[in-house]
């Protein structure tokens, strides 16, 4: 285990505020109607569905991570 935070402070708050913006285009894109419509030309698009919420939980994951690394 190391010994110091591998990101200093400011590296840290980037890399936070990236996993919440990309949270945030995560949630968007769930959101989208195409993400509810029914037909044929949609299924590829719905089959996303069930990714974004993985990736969703793996951002979360990796924030509350970063959060916890010891400090310097």
């Amino acid at each position: 285990m190391l010994a110091t935070r591998p990101l200093n402070e400011n590296q840290l708050r980037h890399f936070t505020t990236y996993l919440r913006l990309l949270a945030d285009d995560l949630d968007f894109l769930a959101r989208l109607d195409e993400m509810k419509r029914s037909g044929r030309e949609y299924e590829q698009v719905r089959r996303l569905d069930p990714l974004i919420d993985r990736v969703r939980r793996l951002l979360e994951v990796l924030a509350n991570t970063a959060a916890s690394l010891p400090e310097e």
